[in-house]
């Protein structure tokens, strides 16, 4: 039906404005997120452990809120799973061969 295709072309339009265009354009937003102060307040026992873990999806929803861009959860990497408070290195893979190193700090929510 006509409303439907125009919904669908609605999504993709929304899909496109979203992704990366170019090389140039995954550059510009590597630039943004090293720049950017990426912080996670987390609830954490005693010991500075936190209850369960900062997710992938956590680390962008982060980075939406500081650098303002849209990460792809499953385009962030981090070498294990992050059970402390403190900095940690997070890689982003934005397009072939750009790849942003991000430090996220957690921090324990007063």
């Amino acid at each position: 039906s006509l409303g439907g295709e125009k919904q669908i072309e609605g999504i993709r339009r929304a899909r496109a404005a979203r992704e990366v265009r170019d090389i140039d354009h995954a550059k510009e937003i590597k630039a943004a997120l090293e720049k950017a102060s990426i912080v996670i307040t987390v609830k954490v026992g005693a010991n500075g452990r936190l209850f369960g873990s900062v997710t992938d999806k956590d680390i962008a929803a982060a980075i939406k809120a500081a650098a303002g861009t849209d990460i792809d959860r499953h385009s962030i990497k981090t070498a294990g799973h992050i059970k402390k408070t403190g900095n940690h290195a997070v890689k982003v893979s934005l397009a072939h061969g750009v790849i942003a190193s991000v430090t996220v700090s957690v921090v324990p929510a007063k």
